[in-house]
């Protein structure tokens, strides 16, 4: 196939084909991150260094082309935590797949279980499921820890008194990113008295990603859902169940 004067071949079209697919997977997961914002930042500077060229500024043009000449290693550099977590990601599951119903219904059993144990024990919980928005912007304030999803781990970061157990914790596929991040409060007027910090901290995260955000209340033990701006309370372990197992299916994008 020829176009504008050039060959084409089959080749060539699954070669832009697949280059588009990695930078847009690339793209989708630094958004929202400290990564987007050094981006921006990197984007300037490339404006400034055609500037530079353009207009013949010699001192600019010295200082930009020794910034391009060393890029790649600034680049590493700055984005060494963000491409240690990209690369175990892609270790983790296919570069432009999901998680599996099987690693969904694991993932669902260990966040209901521990929801179950620290409503019971009337133990204050906060926890923030990533869907498809990035959530990096709330976990640079927190404490990183990248470890596996499970029960035990979450019993311990909100065991009261411990130094994380006041903030929330992040999960993203699988994993638990971050604990003790600090998260934004909804300043909704119409919630019961009764509803505290995380409940409000719950619904602005809802309200501003499609992230799922489970509570469990220190006061009465209730196990609430917040979901596009919406709070749904006292959820019993069954329903919990239910409902994460349909929001976190694989290829599920709008809340039932």
């Amino acid at each position: 196939m020829e176009l504008i004067g050039i060959q084409v071949g089959i080749t060539d079209i699954i070669d832009i084909i697949v280059v588009a697919a990695i930078i847009y997977r690339v793209l989708q997961m630094m958004r929202g991150t400290r990564a987007a914002q050094i981006l921006l930042g990197l984007f300037v500077i490339f404006v400034a260094y055609l500037m530079s060229q353009f207009f013949e500024l010699a001192a600019l043009n010295w200082l930009m082309t020794h910034f391009v000449d060393n890029l790649f290693l600034i680049l590493v550099v700055l984005f060494q935590n963000e491409i240690r977590r990209a690369l175990a990601r892609v270790g983790r599951a296919p570069l432009f797949g999901g998680p599996t119903s099987e690693e969904v219904t694991k993932q669902v059993e260990e966040l209901v279980r521990a929801c179950a144990r620290m409503a019971d024990r009337h133990c204050g919980a906060l926890i923030v499921i990533a869907r498809q928005t990035q959530l990096g912007h709330y976990t640079e304030h927190g404490t990183m820890l990248d470890a596996v999803l499970s029960q035990q781990l979450l019993e311990t970061i909100f065991f009261p008194h411990t130094p994380l157990h006041d903030g929330a914790a992040i999960v993203d596929g699988g994993r638990i990113v971050a604990a003790g991040c600090v998260l934004p409060l909804s300043q909704e007027q119409e919630l019961p008295r009764d509803f505290g910090t995380r409940h409000r901290a719950a619904l602005g995260v809802a309200m501003d990603t499609d992230a799922v955000v489970l509570v469990v209340s220190e006061e009465s033990g209730a196990i609430s859902m917040a979901l596009e701006g919406e709070l749904v309370f006292d959820l019993k372990p069954e329903e919990l169940r239910s409902r994460l197992q349909n929001l976190l299916a694989p290829g599920y994008r709008k809340a039932a």
